[in-house]
Protein backbone atom coordinates (compact mmCIF):
# COMPACT_ATOMS: atom_id res chain seq x y z
CA UNK A 1 0.00 0.00 0.00
CA UNK A 2 1.18 3.65 -0.37
CA UNK A 3 2.42 5.03 2.36
CA UNK A 4 0.17 8.25 4.32
CA UNK A 5 1.80 11.51 4.61
CA UNK A 6 2.56 12.69 7.93
CA UNK A 7 0.23 15.42 9.29
CA UNK A 8 1.30 17.46 12.57
CA UNK A 9 -1.52 18.24 14.71
CA UNK A 10 -3.10 21.96 14.82
CA UNK A 11 -1.45 23.88 17.22
CA UNK A 12 -1.66 28.15 18.01
CA UNK A 13 1.83 29.81 17.74
CA UNK A 14 3.57 27.15 17.92
CA UNK A 15 5.32 24.41 14.85
CA UNK A 16 5.93 20.85 15.83
CA UNK A 17 9.07 19.03 14.08
CA UNK A 18 8.40 15.52 12.28
CA UNK A 19 9.60 12.66 15.10
CA UNK A 20 10.38 8.89 13.95
CA UNK A 21 9.55 8.05 17.76
CA UNK A 22 7.02 5.50 18.64
CA UNK A 23 3.39 7.24 19.88
CA UNK A 24 3.15 10.29 22.03
CA UNK A 25 3.28 9.49 25.66
CA UNK A 26 0.75 11.52 27.56
CA UNK A 27 3.33 13.98 28.98
CA UNK A 28 4.21 15.01 25.48
CA UNK A 29 0.62 15.99 24.67
CA UNK A 30 1.02 19.07 25.37
CA UNK A 31 4.18 21.42 24.58
CA UNK A 32 5.97 22.81 26.63
CA UNK A 33 7.79 25.76 27.32
CA UNK A 34 11.11 26.46 27.99
CA UNK A 35 12.85 29.95 28.74
CA UNK A 36 15.62 30.34 26.62
CA UNK A 37 17.50 33.13 24.71
CA UNK A 38 15.49 32.46 21.68
CA UNK A 39 12.32 32.02 23.36
CA UNK A 40 11.28 34.68 26.08
CA UNK A 41 8.83 33.74 28.18
CA UNK A 42 5.70 34.99 27.07
CA UNK A 43 4.55 38.31 29.91
CA UNK A 44 2.28 37.43 32.51
CA UNK A 45 -1.23 40.08 33.39
CA UNK A 46 -1.30 41.11 36.89
CA UNK A 47 -3.80 39.90 38.85
CA UNK A 48 -4.85 40.36 42.43
CA UNK A 49 -3.01 37.82 43.89
CA UNK A 50 0.03 38.25 41.74
CA UNK A 51 0.80 41.73 42.35
CA UNK A 52 3.23 43.73 39.48
CA UNK A 53 5.12 45.92 42.28
CA UNK A 54 6.43 45.34 45.57
CA UNK A 55 3.93 46.53 48.37
CA UNK A 56 4.94 49.04 51.10
CA UNK A 57 5.14 47.35 54.69
CA UNK A 58 1.45 47.95 56.23
CA UNK A 59 1.12 50.18 59.23
CA UNK A 60 -0.16 49.26 62.33
CA UNK A 61 -3.54 51.10 63.37
CA UNK A 62 -2.87 53.94 65.85
CA UNK A 63 -3.84 53.12 69.81
CA UNK A 64 -4.79 56.43 70.66
CA UNK A 65 -3.37 60.41 71.20
CA UNK A 66 -0.08 61.55 73.30
CA UNK A 67 1.25 64.68 73.90
CA UNK A 68 4.44 66.02 74.88
CA UNK A 69 5.04 67.39 78.37
CA UNK A 70 8.50 68.80 77.48
CA UNK A 71 10.32 69.63 74.25
CA UNK A 72 11.97 66.26 72.79
CA UNK A 73 13.65 64.64 70.22
CA UNK A 74 12.17 62.44 67.43
CA UNK A 75 14.27 59.50 66.01
CA UNK A 76 12.89 57.10 63.81
CA UNK A 77 13.30 53.15 64.21
CA UNK A 78 16.90 53.14 63.28
CA UNK A 79 17.88 55.83 65.73
CA UNK A 80 18.41 58.32 63.56
CA UNK A 81 17.04 61.99 64.60
CA UNK A 82 14.21 63.39 62.67
CA UNK A 83 12.94 66.30 64.25
CA UNK A 84 12.20 68.45 67.60
CA UNK A 85 8.92 68.54 68.48
CA UNK A 86 7.61 70.82 71.86
CA UNK A 87 6.00 71.07 74.66
CA UNK A 88 2.07 70.45 74.25
CA UNK A 89 2.57 69.24 71.03
CA UNK A 90 0.12 66.83 69.98
CA UNK A 91 1.09 63.25 68.63
CA UNK A 92 -0.32 59.84 67.15
CA UNK A 93 0.60 56.95 69.12
CA UNK A 94 0.82 53.17 69.03
CA UNK A 95 1.99 52.53 71.99
CA UNK A 96 5.07 51.12 74.30
CA UNK A 97 7.84 49.62 72.33
CA UNK A 98 7.84 46.64 74.65
CA UNK A 99 9.41 47.49 77.83
CA UNK A 100 11.98 49.79 76.42
CA UNK A 101 12.55 53.36 77.35
CA UNK A 102 10.41 53.97 74.19
CA UNK A 103 7.48 55.48 72.91
CA UNK A 104 6.28 54.19 69.61
CA UNK A 105 4.58 57.79 67.72
CA UNK A 106 3.08 58.60 64.07
CA UNK A 107 4.73 61.65 63.26
CA UNK A 108 3.50 63.21 60.44
CA UNK A 109 2.69 59.90 58.45
CA UNK A 110 6.01 57.91 59.89
CA UNK A 111 6.72 55.84 62.37
CA UNK A 112 8.86 57.24 64.73
CA UNK A 113 9.85 57.20 68.25
CA UNK A 114 10.26 59.59 71.23
CA UNK A 115 11.19 58.95 74.62
CA UNK A 116 8.64 57.78 77.00
CA UNK A 117 9.72 60.59 80.25
CA UNK A 118 8.59 62.68 77.46
CA UNK A 119 5.20 61.68 76.73
CA UNK A 120 1.66 62.43 78.80
CA UNK A 121 -1.64 60.94 77.98
CA UNK A 122 -3.44 64.03 79.51
CA UNK A 123 -3.18 67.16 77.43
CA UNK A 124 -0.37 69.66 77.75
CA UNK A 125 -0.93 73.39 77.62
CA UNK A 126 1.73 74.79 74.91
CA UNK A 127 5.00 77.06 76.21
CA UNK A 128 4.82 80.39 74.02
CA UNK A 129 8.50 80.87 73.78
CA UNK A 130 9.52 84.19 74.88
CA UNK A 131 13.12 86.41 75.57
CA UNK A 132 14.93 85.95 79.03
CA UNK A 133 17.47 88.83 80.47
CA UNK A 134 21.23 87.74 81.86
CA UNK A 135 20.73 89.30 85.09
CA UNK A 136 24.49 88.37 85.97
CA UNK A 137 27.18 87.54 83.73
CA UNK A 138 27.06 84.09 83.29
CA UNK A 139 27.91 80.44 81.17
CA UNK A 140 26.07 78.72 78.52
CA UNK A 141 25.80 75.11 78.94
CA UNK A 142 25.11 72.35 76.29
CA UNK A 143 23.04 70.57 79.55
CA UNK A 144 21.30 71.14 82.31
CA UNK A 145 24.29 70.45 84.48
CA UNK A 146 27.26 73.01 85.84
CA UNK A 147 29.18 69.74 85.32
CA UNK A 148 28.41 69.46 81.46
CA UNK A 149 30.61 71.44 78.75
CA UNK A 150 30.53 75.02 78.67
CA UNK A 151 29.24 76.42 75.23
CA UNK A 152 29.92 79.76 75.49
CA UNK A 153 30.30 83.13 78.37
CA UNK A 154 27.49 85.26 78.26
CA UNK A 155 27.14 88.99 79.61
CA UNK A 156 24.98 90.85 81.99
CA UNK A 157 21.91 92.79 79.82
CA UNK A 158 22.12 90.27 76.65
CA UNK A 159 18.84 88.11 76.24
CA UNK A 160 18.00 84.66 74.80
CA UNK A 161 15.03 83.11 73.57
CA UNK A 162 13.59 80.54 75.82
CA UNK A 163 12.35 77.25 74.37
CA UNK A 164 10.59 75.18 76.69
CA UNK A 165 9.43 76.34 80.30
CA UNK A 166 12.40 75.86 83.28
CA UNK A 167 12.92 72.95 84.50
CA UNK A 168 14.27 72.62 88.09
CA UNK A 169 17.01 75.27 88.08
CA UNK A 170 17.63 75.68 84.36
CA UNK A 171 15.84 77.29 81.76
CA UNK A 172 16.16 75.51 78.03
CA UNK A 173 17.33 78.59 75.48
CA UNK A 174 18.15 78.79 71.81
CA UNK A 175 21.72 80.14 71.64
CA UNK A 176 22.63 81.31 68.44
CA UNK A 177 20.32 78.21 66.33
CA UNK A 178 21.61 75.69 68.77
CA UNK A 179 20.06 74.38 72.40
CA UNK A 180 21.53 74.65 75.40
CA UNK A 181 20.74 75.72 78.93
CA UNK A 182 21.44 79.00 81.48
CA UNK A 183 20.58 78.25 85.16
CA UNK A 184 16.98 80.05 86.22
CA UNK A 185 19.00 81.74 88.61
CA UNK A 186 20.70 84.54 86.57
CA UNK A 187 17.70 84.90 84.09
CA UNK A 188 15.19 87.25 84.12
CA UNK A 189 11.83 87.54 82.35
CA UNK A 190 11.92 91.84 82.35
CA UNK A 191 14.70 93.66 80.37
CA UNK A 192 17.90 94.22 82.38
CA UNK A 193 20.26 96.90 81.37
CA UNK A 194 23.79 95.83 80.35
CA UNK A 195 25.74 98.25 83.20
CA UNK A 196 24.05 98.74 86.82
CA UNK A 197 25.16 102.00 87.73
CA UNK A 198 26.20 102.86 91.48
CA UNK A 199 26.94 106.03 93.01
CA UNK A 200 29.70 107.07 95.08
CA UNK A 201 29.44 107.68 98.75
CA UNK A 202 31.83 109.42 99.36
CA UNK A 203 34.96 110.04 97.40
CA UNK A 204 36.40 107.19 96.81
CA UNK A 205 39.65 105.78 94.98
CA UNK A 206 39.27 103.02 91.81
CA UNK A 207 42.12 100.49 91.80
CA UNK A 208 43.63 98.70 89.53
CA UNK A 209 42.85 95.92 91.29
CA UNK A 210 40.43 94.65 94.30
CA UNK A 211 43.46 95.79 96.91
CA UNK A 212 43.60 98.99 98.50
CA UNK A 213 47.38 98.52 98.25
CA UNK A 214 47.04 98.07 94.25
CA UNK A 215 47.71 101.11 91.59
CA UNK A 216 45.13 104.09 91.94
CA UNK A 217 43.73 104.81 88.70
CA UNK A 218 41.88 107.45 89.50
CA UNK A 219 38.73 108.74 91.73
CA UNK A 220 35.19 109.18 92.26
CA UNK A 221 33.83 111.73 93.54
CA UNK A 222 30.66 111.44 96.01
CA UNK A 223 27.59 111.41 94.55
CA UNK A 224 29.32 110.48 90.58
CA UNK A 225 28.06 107.35 89.43
CA UNK A 226 29.72 104.46 87.28
CA UNK A 227 28.93 101.23 86.21
CA UNK A 228 29.29 98.36 87.93
CA UNK A 229 31.15 95.41 85.55
CA UNK A 230 30.63 92.23 87.38
CA UNK A 231 29.33 90.97 91.03
CA UNK A 232 30.87 92.24 94.00
CA UNK A 233 33.58 90.20 95.42
CA UNK A 234 34.93 89.92 99.27
CA UNK A 235 34.34 93.43 99.65
CA UNK A 236 35.27 94.93 96.22
CA UNK A 237 32.95 96.18 93.58
CA UNK A 238 34.43 96.04 89.48
CA UNK A 239 33.18 99.09 88.05
CA UNK A 240 33.74 100.47 84.31
CA UNK A 241 35.57 103.49 84.96
CA UNK A 242 36.81 105.69 81.95
CA UNK A 243 36.35 103.15 79.76
CA UNK A 244 38.72 100.80 81.55
CA UNK A 245 37.79 98.12 84.35
CA UNK A 246 39.05 98.72 88.00
CA UNK A 247 37.47 98.55 91.54
CA UNK A 248 36.67 100.34 94.51
CA UNK A 249 35.33 99.12 98.14
CA UNK A 250 31.71 97.91 97.77
CA UNK A 251 31.63 100.19 100.92
CA UNK A 252 31.84 103.27 99.71
CA UNK A 253 29.20 103.12 96.57
CA UNK A 254 24.98 102.72 96.58
CA UNK A 255 22.56 102.44 93.78
CA UNK A 256 20.94 104.95 95.11
CA UNK A 257 22.02 108.44 94.79
CA UNK A 258 23.63 110.29 98.37
CA UNK A 259 21.36 113.09 99.40
CA UNK A 260 21.05 115.65 101.77
CA UNK A 261 17.62 114.03 103.29
CA UNK A 262 18.76 112.92 106.52
CA UNK A 263 21.08 116.17 107.04
CA UNK A 264 19.93 118.64 109.90
CA UNK A 265 19.75 122.07 109.01
CA UNK A 266 22.78 123.45 111.27
CA UNK A 267 25.11 121.46 109.00
CA UNK A 268 24.58 123.20 105.81
CA UNK A 269 26.25 126.29 106.96
CA UNK A 270 29.82 126.55 107.17
CA UNK A 271 32.45 125.82 105.44
CA UNK A 272 34.14 122.57 106.52
CA UNK A 273 31.08 120.74 109.20
CA UNK A 274 31.33 117.18 110.71
CA UNK A 275 27.71 116.18 110.53
CA UNK A 276 26.80 113.63 113.10
CA UNK A 277 23.30 111.67 112.72
CA UNK A 278 22.48 109.00 115.87
CA UNK A 279 18.82 108.43 113.80
CA UNK A 280 20.48 106.66 110.81
CA UNK A 281 24.42 106.06 112.70
CA UNK A 282 26.32 108.42 110.19
CA UNK A 283 28.95 110.59 109.85
CA UNK A 284 29.05 113.06 107.21
CA UNK A 285 31.52 115.25 106.45
CA UNK A 286 29.94 118.57 104.65
CA UNK A 287 31.98 121.42 102.53
CA UNK A 288 29.13 124.86 101.90
CA UNK A 289 26.19 122.48 102.38
CA UNK A 290 26.99 119.52 100.19
CA UNK A 291 27.97 116.08 101.93
CA UNK A 292 31.37 115.07 100.70
CA UNK A 293 31.45 111.92 102.35
CA UNK A 294 30.13 109.72 104.32
CA UNK A 295 30.84 107.07 107.09
CA UNK A 296 29.10 104.30 109.45
CA UNK A 297 29.38 106.35 113.10
CA UNK A 298 28.67 104.87 116.55
CA UNK A 299 28.38 106.67 119.67
CA UNK A 300 27.48 105.87 123.10
CA UNK A 301 26.45 103.33 124.91
CA UNK A 302 23.34 103.46 127.28
CA UNK A 303 25.07 105.63 130.60
CA UNK A 304 27.28 107.43 128.61
CA UNK A 305 25.81 108.63 125.37
CA UNK A 306 27.05 111.35 123.38
CA UNK A 307 26.21 114.78 123.94
CA UNK A 308 23.96 116.60 121.50
CA UNK A 309 24.49 120.31 120.44
CA UNK A 310 26.57 122.26 117.92
CA UNK A 311 30.62 122.07 118.77
CA UNK A 312 33.44 122.99 117.39
CA UNK A 313 36.95 120.64 117.39
CA UNK A 314 39.42 122.08 119.71
CA UNK A 315 42.30 119.52 119.40
CA UNK A 316 43.55 116.84 117.29
CA UNK A 317 46.06 113.85 118.37
CA UNK A 318 46.23 111.44 115.90
CA UNK A 319 47.96 108.59 118.53
CA UNK A 320 45.97 109.33 121.13
CA UNK A 321 45.70 106.83 124.45
CA UNK A 322 42.50 107.04 126.93
CA UNK A 323 44.22 106.48 130.28
CA UNK A 324 40.25 106.42 131.51
CA UNK A 325 39.31 103.67 129.35
CA UNK A 326 42.88 102.16 128.59
CA UNK A 327 41.97 102.11 125.02
CA UNK A 328 43.94 103.63 121.48
CA UNK A 329 42.18 106.49 119.92
CA UNK A 330 44.11 107.04 116.74
CA UNK A 331 42.95 110.12 114.96
CA UNK A 332 41.09 111.83 117.72
CA UNK A 333 39.50 114.78 116.85
CA UNK A 334 37.82 116.30 120.20
CA UNK A 335 34.72 118.59 120.15
CA UNK A 336 33.32 118.36 123.97
CA UNK A 337 35.42 117.83 126.81
CA UNK A 338 36.50 113.90 126.43
CA UNK A 339 34.16 113.21 123.77
CA UNK A 340 36.29 112.94 120.16
CA UNK A 341 35.67 111.36 116.61
CA UNK A 342 38.42 108.88 116.39
CA UNK A 343 38.98 105.23 114.84
CA UNK A 344 37.65 102.43 116.95
CA UNK A 345 39.56 98.74 116.39
CA UNK A 346 36.39 97.57 118.68
CA UNK A 347 33.42 99.08 116.31
CA UNK A 348 36.14 97.29 113.33
CA UNK A 349 35.36 94.10 114.78
CA UNK A 350 32.34 93.79 116.45
CA UNK A 351 29.78 96.72 114.85
CA UNK A 352 27.18 98.05 116.58
CA UNK A 353 26.84 95.05 119.15
CA UNK A 354 28.65 97.84 121.72
CA UNK A 355 28.69 101.19 122.29
CA UNK A 356 31.58 104.27 122.65
CA UNK A 357 32.41 105.79 126.01
CA UNK A 358 30.43 109.00 124.60
CA UNK A 359 32.99 109.76 121.27
CA UNK A 360 31.49 109.28 118.10
CA UNK A 361 33.30 106.05 116.69
CA UNK A 362 34.69 105.67 113.08
CA UNK A 363 35.26 101.50 112.34
CA UNK A 364 37.36 102.33 108.90
CA UNK A 365 40.81 102.98 109.91
CA UNK A 366 41.17 104.86 106.46
CA UNK A 367 38.01 106.61 106.41
CA UNK A 368 39.28 108.30 110.20
CA UNK A 369 42.67 109.42 108.55
CA UNK A 370 40.99 111.29 105.38
CA UNK A 371 38.73 112.92 108.10
CA UNK A 372 41.95 113.77 110.38
CA UNK A 373 43.54 115.06 106.97
CA UNK A 374 40.53 117.44 105.98
CA UNK A 375 39.20 118.66 109.57
CA UNK A 376 41.01 121.16 110.91
CA UNK A 377 41.06 122.58 114.58
CA UNK A 378 37.99 124.71 114.72
CA UNK A 379 35.83 122.99 112.62
CA UNK A 380 32.35 123.32 113.33
CA UNK A 381 30.85 119.40 114.82
CA UNK A 382 27.10 118.49 114.65
CA UNK A 383 25.44 116.10 116.66
CA UNK A 384 21.87 114.97 116.96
Amino acid sequence: PTPTPYSAPATTGHSAEPTDSPAASPESSSPRLEESPETPAPPQRATATQPTATARPSTPPQKGIVYLNADANVYDLAGKKIARSHVGDRIGSYGRNGKSNWWLVNYRGTQARIDVKYISGKPVAKYRNHLVWITNNSYVYDRASMSSRKIASIRRGKYVGTRGPAQGGWWPVNYRGRDAWIPKVVLSTSEIPAKTIVYATKDVAVKATASSSSKTVGTIRRGAYVGMSDMPRRGWTPVWFRGTQGWVPSNAISRSKPTNKHVDSRCLKGAKVACASKADRKLRYMENGKVIAEFDARFGAPGTQTRNGVFKVYMKHQNHYSTIYHVTMPYAMFFDGGEAIHYSADFARYGWAHGSGGCINVRDMNAARWLWNKIPVGTKVVVY
